[in-house]
């Protein structure tokens, strides 16, 4: 098999197997919409930032739009020290709180609260600053017991180098309570346990990812599946378990689709608000075995919105199924016709 590419763009062949019988190709390539000044410019390639969403060209199958952001949030100039964040996708929005520290300290009768937010300089929204956390326990009795623990480090399942996450109330004391939340859910209590909230890439965090998918299954909510997905086939929901947990967003924020023409806005972050156009992709790919010729529809596979940089990232898959014995010869890259790939259009406020 080969690939000819007559554009600008840097595109990735993945292939895999379906089954003993069927294949599955993808041509893959990547966008970089840099916003500045003079409006936007269509780059091919730009080196990756700490916070940047990963290269995701490599992978062959895919299901979804990983949707992500990344930037920092400034201190409001009078209390109290708490700003919003939203990420909008269509009619979707989801929101967070950026709040200034705040510790647990020991009110009047013994009782834990927490402090007002103070004072911060600009945070980055990540996930250290998101619920979770880890400790160090000591050899001893395990606490309440009589049983022997030979110590070690324990961490929140879900977001283990998070914020805010004590498994004992001697352990609160003092202590970070997280700065990033979830509005419909803020730590009242030490003890309280909120799903880890935040809009930045997690690719680590597949235990977040996985536990949002089968909150949803449970509550028979997932897109495009049954009303009961799991008695419409064990393998078919492993299948689309696997698919979702090799995202890189929140789970709140994998969609099962964005169209071209969808409007994407951030808004609380230094450099922002301002909103996209989500474009087509760029290029034309056709497959060609003999003189049969297939073309293959581009769909959006992940948007990450750098707000630091001014930057907005694409990734798009080209794929195809075919059987193992009649895989295509040729894979054709081409350029997108005119007007169907339009980045001076993509900026609609800035």
């Amino acid at each position: 098999m080969f690939v000819r590419n007559t554009t600008q763009w840097q595109v990735v062949l993945a292939r895999g197997l379906v089954s003993s019988e069927r294949s599955v190709l993808s041509l893959n390539l990547e966008v970089v919409l840099k916003l500045g000044a003079r409006g936007v410019e269509a780059l091919a390639s730009l080196p990756r930032a700490a916070s940047d969403a990963p290269d995701i060209r490599h992978r062959c199958t895919w299901e979804g739009v990983s949707v992500t952001g990344a930037g920092h949030a400034l201190c409001p100039a009078r209390p109290p020290y708490a700003c919003g964040v939203s990420l909008r996708v269509g009619e979707l929005e989801h929101r967070v709180v950026v709040l200034g520290p705040r510790v647990w300290s020991r009110a009047l009768g013994g009782t834990l609260v927490a402090t007002e937010p103070a004072r911060f300089d600009a945070l980055a929204v990540d996930w250290m600053a998101a619920f979770g956390g880890r400790h160090t326990v000591p050899p001893g009795l395990l606490e309440g017991t009589d049983l022997p623990c030979p110590g070690g480090e324990i961490a929140h399942p879900l977001n283990p180098d998070g914020l805010g996450w004590y498994p004992q109330e001697r352990l609160a004391v003092g202590q970070p309570l997280p700065r990033v939340e979830d509005p419909a859910a803020p730590v009242r209590h030490w003890s309280d346990t909120p799903v880890p909230a935040g809009i930045a890439p997690c690719p680590t965090l597949i235990g977040l990812r996985l536990a949002d998918w089968m909150s949803r299954a449970t509550r028979h909510e997932l897109p495009g599946h049954p009303a009961t997905p799991f008695d419409s086939g064990t393998l078919a929901f492993a299948r689309r378990t696997t698919l979702h947990g090799q995202h890189h967003a929140p789970g709140p924020l994998v969609l099962p689709a964005v169209s071209p023409g969808t409007p994407v806005s951030l808004v609380g972050l230094v450099g922002t608000p301002f909103t996209v156009c989500v474009p087509s992709s760029p290029v034309t790919v056709t497959v060609r075995r003999g003189r049969e010729r297939v073309s293959l529809a581009g769909l959006l596979r992940a948007l990450h919105v750098d707000a630091d940089r001014g930057v907005v990232r694409l990734s798009y898959g080209h794929s195809h199924v075919h059987t193992t014995r009649e895989a295509p010869h040729w894979v054709e890259v081409s350029q997108a016709k005119e007007g169907s790939f339009d980045h001076e259009r993509v900026l609609l406020h800035h």
